[in-house]
């Protein structure tokens, strides 16, 4: 039998070799800032399937249709793709008659190793440092009803479908938007 111990590695960062590497690593300390978040809005107007949501290479969204159509939002939800077959099973119920979800614990981490967990109590996502700290506890203002399934972006956004719709959750660094606002009363 071995005495070897068994470590959990930190989330590997990679080297800074060029320009778009160094964006990536700006973007990889965004989420380490003490970010601010807007109320969820809704990113696409058609329902979508509960199990399926993840952030393709490109920053685009997958999620499937309740036809079973396989789509990939733009983070801005301005456009929506259908990809290629294959297709999903359809699912056993319309598009206007889907049951609505009871929503479930989800559980999202960003690049920097940052958890991200909602709360059906509370209705709200709890956000907590990679030693487990709880930095935030109101992320949503209870307006997260009933979330089923959550993705994290490099920039801290927080894309959740939740009541069979996907959302988004805008993060933002407080310091920068009182400097825009700031500009913006200047220029006024």
């Amino acid at each position: 039998m071995s005495n070897r111990k068994v470590t959990m590695a930190p989330l590997p960062r990679r080297g800074a070799s060029s320009s778009a590497d160094t964006d990536e690593e700006a973007d990889l300390k965004k989420t380490d800032k003490d970010l601010q978040y807007f109320d969820p809005e809704p990113l696409y107007e058609k329902p979508v399937r509960d199990t399926i949501l993840q952030i393709g290479e490109n920053g685009n969204l997958i999620v499937a249709a309740q036809d079973g159509t396989l789509l990939q939002v733009s983070p801005d939800g301005m456009k929506a793709t259908k990809l290629p077959d294959p297709k999903l099973p359809p699912s056993d119920k319309p598009e206007g008659e889907a049951k609505k979800p009871k929503g479930r614990l989800c559980i999202a981490y960003d690049a920097s190793g940052n958890r991200y967990q909602t709360n059906l109590a509370t209705k709200c996502i709890f956000k907590y440092d990679a030693s487990g700290t709880r930095k935030k506890d109101d992320i949503g203002m209870t307006r997260v009803m009933a979330p089923t399934n959550m993705v994290i972006d490099r920039s801290g956004n927080i894309y959740l479908i939740d009541e069979h719709h996907l959302k988004k959750i805008t993060a933002y660094d407080s310091h920068q938007q009182m400097l825009r606002d700031r500009d913006q009363k200047m220029n006024q």
